[in-house]
């Protein structure tokens, strides 16, 4: 009774803060994983960057308004500490894990190479010749604007994994010559779990199936799309 009071009360207008959500994910899949025998590797990161990535992200956010003379608008004061990783160092660390992590155990994918919100606005504008005494625009701070998020990533470079692109130079760039659009995210399909020539091919594994958590989300959505094309068993 006393539950269901409290979510009556809830107004779910009201600001929810991302990483209790995230730790109800983890809890869901562990269970999942030892009613059902799924084999479940936990990899956590934040604040990936590259190119084609959705624009209301921060880096390609400032490059577009930089690319087009915009003001780049900073929630709060720019101390907020983060630290960003290209997309390929990630997409590197999900294989070492892929091959090499433990079932059950959880990965942190991330790097000790932490900037603060205000200096990525300084180095993007430095990128672009703009001055960031004008462009940078003070705006109010939004709710759960976390002050550091920090990931001990000793364990997944134990494994093999290591950093290659320290910067925000190379996204730069690939944006000045094509510009991020939605059209061609799907381009780039790669196999989900890379198979040997000695394997059966993925159609073939009929007792293959893959859980896909967030359906509506673009990344659930994008990996259901993948696995459709090459064939691959999957549910939400």
């Amino acid at each position: 009774m006393r539950w269901w009071v409290t979510m009556r009360l809830l107004s779910f207008s009201q600001p929810i803060h991302i990483l209790p959500l995230k730790l109800g994910q983890r809890c869901l899949l562990w269970q999942y994983g030892r009613s059902y025998g799924l084999p479940v590797i936990t990899t956590r990161g934040n604040n990936v960057y590259g190119p084609n990535q959705f624009p209301e992200k921060l880096i390609p956010k400032f490059i577009l308004l930089a690319m087009k003379g915009s003001p780049l608008p900073i929630h709060g004061d720019g101390s907020n500490v983060r630290s960003y990783l290209y997309c390929e160092d990630v997409a590197e660390a999900f294989e070492v894990v892929l091959h090499k992590g433990e079932v059950g155990h959880v990965y942190n994918i991330g790097t000790k190479k932490e900037r603060r919100v205000i200096d990525v606005a300084r180095e993007i504008c430095k990128l672009f010749s703009l001055n960031p005494d004008t462009q940078i625009k003070f705006v109010d701070n939004r709710p759960f604007n976390d002050q550091r998020y920090y990931l001990d990533d000793q364990k997944l470079k134990s494994l093999g994994w290591t950093l290659m692109v320290p910067g925000v130079e190379r996204n730069a760039n690939d944006s000045a010559s094509a510009p991020v659009t939605n059209s061609n995210q799907t381009q780039r399909s790669a196999m989900v779990v890379p198979l040997s020539k000695n394997n059966p091919t993925a159609t073939q594994q009929k007792s293959l199936k893959f859980l896909i958590y967030g359906r509506t989300g673009w990344i659930g959505g994008l990996l259901g799309t993948l696995c459709e094309k090459q064939g691959i068993a999957y549910e939400y």
